[in-house]
């Protein structure tokens, strides 16, 4: 039979588990010391593996705790190794997408769509929550352009200009950016994010046509508004919409603007991820194969109706 702990044994277990708990909630308050920036921004600029070395360091109990965590921060591995390569790839398809989320597709889309030597003004939007890996390139695309950040929560990457604003107002002269991004945010917009530390608000009808007219007012009108979206069957899942395509494309005419590209994208669960139709892609569910994550993707390249 086993002994029972001595109750100072048992005390101090239960310390070490209470600041383990506490640690997978505590990142954000490390990330303001000046320790925890440190290794926030050296995170951007290390190369693999030591940059993932870190960022696993900063949220550890959270990553030993979470298999979720841990399989998307493989997916952000293999995309980071992709888009170190000497120029930014298609998006990959096929059997090695398979289990992956719509990361994988989205960002390669969007970086293989910008021309850094003829956008000195870059906006990205929503860059708070993104991906370590995407976070990574924003990194080099400041060291390389004028890059500025708009997020309702404080968004740190060393030689970019971070504002914090609600996209559906921004703070900008009209016709003042070559590229305008906005990766997996407009979905959001008028909704409860409360997960992502933003103030609740009441579900705002259209919330997403005024961010998007928004955007298409800041951008210039030889430049690219670059949007990616879930797509499938239209839904609301509290926090965030899920498109389809006629869905999409009537809000894109609403917001006065218009497609250059429109790409759809279906992850399959024996093929991986696929560019697909519309028809399609609206018959994808939100997390049906990914849990937490689109089974459809929606990648546009708008610009202001002529």
């Amino acid at each position: 039979m086993m002994r029972p702990w001595p109750s100072s044994a048992a005390a101090a277990v239960s310390s070490v588990r209470s600041w383990w708990a506490g640690q997978a909630t505590s990142t954000r308050g490390l990330s303001r010391t000046p320790a925890g920036l440190a290794i926030k921004h050296a995170a951007l600029d290390l190369p693999l593996p030591a940059s993932r070395s870190l960022t696993i360091a900063r949220f550890l109990p959270a990553y030993a705790r979470d298999a979720g965590i841990r399989r998307q921060w493989r997916l952000e591995d293999a995309l980071e190794r992709s888009l170190d390569a000497a120029a930014i790839p298609a998006p990959p398809t096929g059997p090695a997408t398979i289990g992956t989320s719509e990361r994988v597709i989205e960002v390669p889309w969007v970086l293989g769509r910008i021309d850094l030597a003829s956008s000195p003004e870059i906006l990205d939007t929503g860059s708070a929550f993104a991906p370590h890996a995407y976070r990574r390139l924003l990194r080099r695309v400041a060291g390389a352009t004028r890059l500025h950040l708009a997020d309702l929560v404080d968004c740190d990457i060393p030689g970019a200009s971070a504002h914090r604003a609600d996209i559906r107002a921004l703070p900008f002269a009209a016709d003042r950016f070559d590229v305008v991004i906005c990766i997996s945010t407009l979905e959001h917009i008028g909704l409860d994010n409360d997960q992502y530390g933003i103030p609740k608000e009441d579900q705002v009808a259209g919330g997403d046509l005024v961010a998007l007219r928004e955007l298409g007012r800041v951008v210039r009108s030889a430049g690219r508004l670059l949007v990616t979206v879930p797509g499938g069957c239209d839904a609301n899942h509290r926090s965030f919409r899920q498109y389809s395509p006629t869905t999409w494309c009537a809000l894109v005419e609403a917001a006065g603007l218009v497609h250059r590209e429109l790409d759809f994208f279906a992850q399959h669960p024996d093929l991986g991820w696929q560019p697909v139709g519309a028809d399609e892609v609206v018959r994808q569910r939100y997390g049906s194969l990914v849990p937490g994550a689109a089974s459809g993707l929606i990648c546009a390249n708008l610009e202001r109706r002529p």
